[in-house]
């Protein structure tokens, strides 16, 4: 089934233009800013219909929130251990690993994931410099 594209998804996919990987508190506190009368249920609702739907990406983190991003060529990501940044890394996706794991395994590959975790730039920086 097919849905309307609503104004708050709207709102959603323009403020996730603006933002890179947010949480769904992140990106409702934006949102609430500029739309004070969007609720939070509302934003948390609609950002799971725009997953469902295939219109936005939801990259699971396994210590901390879900993150959203816009679909676009697959690719892996870089996060921070020390203060949670999310980024992109520009290198190719390994189209080959889904068939490696499913002819390994026999397991039916529908897509991969891949996040690598470390400090980032400014996090290093700090610690090389003692400040955590």
């Amino acid at each position: 089934m097919k849905r309307r594209m609503t104004i708050q998804k709207t709102i959603i996919l323009n403020s996730l233009k603006e933002l890179h990987h947010p949480s769904a508190e992140e990106l409702f506190e934006v949102i609430h800013q500029e739309y004070p009368l969007i609720s939070k249920a509302t934003v948390y609702r609609n950002l799971n219909l725009l997953v469902e739907e295939g219109i936005i990406d939801k990259l699971e983190v396994t210590d901390g929130p879900a993150r959203f991003d816009l679909p676009m060529k697959k690719h892996y990501h870089l996060r921070c251990d020390n203060c949670g940044k999310l980024m992109d890394i520009e290198m190719d996706y390994l189209d080959d690993l889904d068939s490696m794991v499913k002819n390994n395994e026999g397991f039916q590959i529908k897509s991969h994931t891949l996040t690598f975790h470390g400090l980032c730039p400014e996090c290093n920086n700090k610690k090389e410099n003692g400040g955590f």
